[in-house]
């Protein structure tokens, strides 16, 4: 198992963990957390990542899906993006 699998691990407990208790609002004040983080960054790298988690938001935003299945994909977005680089 790699350092990114047991990462991706303890992010799914923990995401799982919230899935009774988390509402609309919480996932709304975790992507704009998420949203202002990303922009107190001059990497043009990050960048790309925020224009990129935006249009993520904007596919999720007309769903039927919970917020659990919402913050689910995003977490998964980060985790990818971190992969990458």
């Amino acid at each position: 198992m790699t350092s990114f699998d047991v990462l991706k691990a303890i992010v799914d407990k923990g995401i799982n963990m919230m899935k009774p208790d988390l509402t609309e609002q919480m996932y709304q004040v975790w992507t704009d957390y998420a949203r202002d983080m990303l922009k107190i960054t001059d990497d043009p790298q990050l960048r790309n990542i925020s224009v990129s988690f935006s249009n993520l938001l904007m596919s999720l935003y007309n769903t039927n899906m919970d917020p659990y299945q919402k913050l689910n994909y995003c977490v998964k977005f980060f985790l990818e993006a971190m992969k990458v680089r």
